[in-house]
């Protein structure tokens, strides 16, 4: 299981044009808070039953809260000192947020984002980050 440190997984939504800048949403419960730009998506969670995957030597941040996935490769857990959790506005169940390449789903078994291109992506939920 390859695991990528993205330390810059804010910088990677807050990079866009102030025309094009990142949406800010969290789950109704809450729980779940993500970022969607045409860079990337993000999501970040407070509380969860699964297990990160070890904490990489060269992490020196907070590790194993969220998810992310980028423009190129597959998602992954990243390590960074800032959340996205209680930021913008409640994305109900059933609802979509799109940004570029990069579609969000909330749904009531957690939150879907992938990168309509490469179809690589996550789904973040209180018992379960999956990868794909």
């Amino acid at each position: 299981m390859a695991v990528t440190v993205a330390t810059a997984a804010l910088g990677l939504l807050a990079a866009a044009p102030a025309a094009e800048a990142a949406l800010f949403f969290h789950s109704p419960s809450g729980n779940i808070g993500c970022g969607i730009s045409r860079h990337g998506a993000r999501c970040d969670i407070a509380d969860h039953t699964w297990r990160a995957p070890p904490k990489p030597a060269s992490c020196h941040l907070d590790w194993g809260y969220g998810l992310t996935v980028g423009r190129h490769g597959a998602a992954s857990f990243f390590c960074a000192s800032d959340s996205v959790l209680h930021l913008g506005r409640k994305l109900g169940y059933g609802q979509k947020v799109r940004r570029g390449r990069f579609k969000c789903a909330s749904r009531t078994d957690g939150v879907r984002c992938a990168n309509t291109r490469n179809h690589h992506g996550f789904k973040l939920s209180r018992e379960h980050a999956n990868r794909f």
